[in-house]
């Protein structure tokens, strides 16, 4: 008898110390789910078929310099048209990484939506509940990097690109017939 009532009290200790921990690991999950929303909002105000107009008109220009056929051109007009295929090539890269960033986004709220229902409700092995939420801070952490990334191209493709094309324009005007 003895033995039963130490495996109940030890089994309603456990229990009531995961349930001290519910509130901490809830906050996780909210903190994750707010910076995850953040970054999806963000995404979501991409205007796509702007930039792929753009990226046309990148690659267009890009065509126009390989036209280019002196062979007697500055050192300034090298670095500009580096420099503005170099932009191009950062252009191209962005939309890889909003779709990866964006796919990721989803399935980590999907995730975390289905974990706070868990810890919620209780379901499942709670003493594994810090590991899942370690997991997936990790998950964001790599998210979060991504997203970094994703917007370090954006603002330096948008503020560079305006200068970059005029100085490349000037360049074709110059070298291509008219």
């Amino acid at each position: 008898m003895f033995k039963w009532l130490f495996f109940i009290s030890t089994a309603l200790i456990f229990t009531a110390c995961a349930d001290l921990n519910k509130s901490e690991q809830l906050e996780r999950i909210d903190t994750m789910e707010d910076e995850v929303s953040e970054w999806s909002d963000a995404m979501n105000n991409f205007d796509s078929e702007a930039w792929i107009l753009s990226v046309s008109d990148v690659e267009a220009t890009v065509e126009a310099i390989k036209q280019i056929e002196s062979d007697t051109i500055s050192v300034q007009e090298a670095l500009a048209m580096e420099t503005f295929t170099n932009l191009q090539l950062e252009m191209l890269s962005l939309h890889p990484l909003l779709t990866r960033c964006g796919e990721g986004a989803k399935e980590v709220m999907k995730r975390l939506k289905k974990l706070k229902i868990d810890i919620d409700l209780g379901n499942g092995q709670r003493h594994k509940y810090d590991t899942y939420l370690t997991e997936e801070e990790a998950q964001v952490a790599i998210l979060r990097e991504d997203f970094k990334r994703y917007m370090q191209i954006k603002e330096k493709v948008e503020n560079a690109l305006p200068e970059a094309q005029k100085d490349v324009n000037a360049i074709l005007n110059e070298h291509l017939p008219q």
